[in-house]
């Protein structure tokens, strides 16, 4: 029998080239892939994507060696590429050598010494990651660093894998670090007649208009999360690309490729980011807050840096704080934000039907199935946070006839205590003639703050408000928020975090003169990442005078459990980033030691870091 196995894409591909194809399924079992169907138009091959590959790659490998299956160049290519870089063997460049190869690659910005000296850190090897704070320059050494990797390698190409909203500040950075920036994707063309020159290619438009931007082989190009996540086509396609070509690539916000199920499968943003770097190159991440939820979050990050990482969460974290670099607010000289967390009383009503709700979805917890448990729980906990913050934004049939039955029903006219409190705070800086920002996760709450400020001229970016290339094109993201910088008479700025805690500067105009140094939440979640980003729109290097931040939680609710969460959430990133300047973020006394917040007396506090026992402890308290 004789078998040949070849890398085409993101997958390996096993061919029967001579013998019975019952010993090649028996060969199949060998490898443990008997649950992989054989190709249904022909039988005598069948695919496993390289991340399978790469669980079994000892057992393959050994059958490689005993001749059973033969490499073609394609897998020898793949697995070359793979297996050259390592973790123990480091570049040594000087500064003066790391300015004369940046100089000769046309890289223009004067980097600042700190900057310097992440680059010649990240250029030590094929890989690695900045975890810097936003305004420390994370993406200028990420151009630095495959700068220089290109004066190695001189048609090396640059891929980023991003949130949309980073779009513009990745184009805004080519034109500001590279002399000849409109040289770059010069011959690129739109099938309009477009042209990408000095900016980077927006591969998007579906398969098809990827595939053809790819055809004229452009020298930077960026994707979004989204447009890999849910499309195998696209991720095919630029598969093809890489494997035909040298390419960089950096995935910036990599906490986003987070995400692992009960059976160590990858979500979808983290499965296509890491189906495509055993392709690349160069392999480097970008975040502020690598670990949102904790020490699972770095599994994949780690893994799209080294694709063959044997890596548990028990060995994760001591891996991947040798290897990074960051610039902290300290560095930059950044002053520390004031923190002030405002307790707000529901009122009777709404009290009453906290309570109600949390009898409702307690017997629901209690009584559910095991695989319906987690997903039910997180239904309740967002019902009781929206209750907490607002009962008027409850608007399904179900919710009414409770209110109805339980005469509760003035709980949908009027605005809650917290809400209310959040609108005078708005005002009263507004009166002073300064700016604000107000974040709720809540698409009806900033609905209602919309219409309830509406007299002092605000402008919304969530999730409904869509993006442009053009910031005088009314109603988008863009001009919304342009006009908050230039527009003196809009003094609120309403935001979701989840739409707007990247990619956006607030705390200082085009003029680089103050712009808004005042941030209310309305609500939060247990999302660390958005509510430390979010803070970071207007405390970043920059920043004149102390920005203020205004935290309302309503007592006696599931916004307390939020803010316990995110305080150990923030402290665990404290620890890996060695990073005392998140200390701010938190409400801990600093006077307390770190082990006796983890181990509070109380023997409920924390207990382990599944989301699951957090959430629940609110309905079973």
């Amino acid at each position: 029998m004789k078998v040949e196995v070849s890398s085409q894409g993101i997958q390996l591909n096993f061919k029967l080239l001579e013998g019975d194809i019952l010993v090649f399924n028996k060969l199949k079992f060998q490898m443990g892939l008997d649950n992989i169907i054989n190709n249904p138009l022909d039988s005598k091959q069948f695919s496993i994507d390289h991340l399978v590959y790469f669980g079994i790659e000892a057992t393959i490998n050994l059958i490689i060696k005993e001749q059973k299956i033969i490499p073609s160049e394609s897998f020898k290519s793949f697995y070359r590429s793979i297996s050259s870089q390592s973790i123990k063997t480091k570049r040594e460049i000087g500064y003066d050598e790391l300015k004369e190869e940046l100089k000769n690659q046309k890289f223009s910005r004067e980097l600042r010494p700190f900057q310097l000296s992440n680059v010649i850190e990240l250029i030590s090897r094929d890989f690695g990651a900045t975890f810097s704070v936003p305004g420390a320059g994370k993406t200028s050494e990420v151009l630095g660093t495959f700068s220089f990797f290109k004066s190695i390698t001189p048609d090396l190409k640059l891929l980023i894998i991003c949130p949309k909203n980073a779009f513009s500040a990745w184009d805004e950075q080519i034109g500001e670090c590279f002399s000849n920036s409109q040289e770059i994707n010069q011959g690129i063309f739109y099938p309009d007649g477009s042209n990408f020159s000095g900016k980077m290619v927006r591969l998007g438009g579906g398969s098809n208009n990827i595939a053809n931007l790819l055809d004229q082989v452009p020298d930077t190009m960026m994707i979004t999360f989204q447009q890999l996540a849910y499309n195998r086509e696209i991720i095919e396609v630029i598969a093809s690309f890489l494997s035909q070509h040298s390419v960089f690539c950096a995935v910036d916000e990599s906490h986003r490729i987070k995400g692992i199920d009960g059976q160590g499968v990858p979500g979808k943003y983290a499965g296509a980011a890491l189906s495509l770097a055993p392709l690349c190159m160069y392999r480097y991440i970008m975040s502020g807050t690598p670990m949102p939820q904790g020490d699972l979050d770095l599994i994949n990050q780690y893994k799209f840096m080294f694709p063959r990482a044997n890596v548990s969460i028990q060995t994760v974290y001591d891996r991947i704080k040798k290897l990074y670099v960051r610039t902290n607010k300290m560095d930059l000289g950044i002053p520390d934000f004031d923190l002030a967390t405002i307790g707000v009383e529901m009122s009777s009503p709404q009290k009453e039907l906290y309570d109600k709700i949390k009898f409702i979805e307690k017997r629901k917890y209690e009584t559910s199935t095991n695989s319906n448990r987690l997903r039910n729980l997180k239904k309740s906990v967002m019902r009781m946070l929206q209750v907490a913050s607002n009962p008027r934004i409850i608007n399904d049939p179900e919710f009414q006839e409770l209110l109805k039955s339980q005469g509760l029903f003035q709980l949908v006219e009027e605005a809650s205590p917290k809400f209310i409190e959040v609108c005078k705070l708005a005002r009263s800086i507004a009166e002073k003639g300064e700016k604000v920002i107000i974040w709720s996760g809540f698409r009806q709450n900033i609905k209602l703050l919309e219409s309830d400020l509406a007299d002092l001229n605000p402008v919304v970016v969530d999730g409904s408000v869509p993006s442009s290339s053009d910031e005088k094109e009314i109603g988008t993201r863009e001009y919304n928020i342009n006009k908050f910088k230039t527009d003196s008479m809009c003094k609120v700025f309403i935001a979701n975090p989840a739409a707007a805690s990247e990619g956006i500067s607030l705390h200082i105009d085009h003029d680089k003169n103050r712009l808004c140094s005042n941030a209310i939440y309305l609500d939060r979640n247990f999302n660390a990442a958005q509510f430390i980003q979010s803070v970071d729109r207007i405390h970043r290097l920059g920043m004149i005078g102390i920005a203020k931040i205004y935290v309302f939680k309503t007592t006696n609710s599931m916004d307390e459990r939020v803010q316990e969460r995110l305080d150990f959430k923030i402290e665990a990133l404290m620890e890996l980033l060695d990073d005392p300047t998140l200390r701010p973020y938190t409400t801990i006394d600093p006077t307390i030691d770190s082990e006796d917040f983890l181990l509070d007396p109380s023997g409920e506090f924390l207990i382990s870091n599944e989301e699951e026992e957090y959430y629940a402890k609110e309905l079973l308290d």
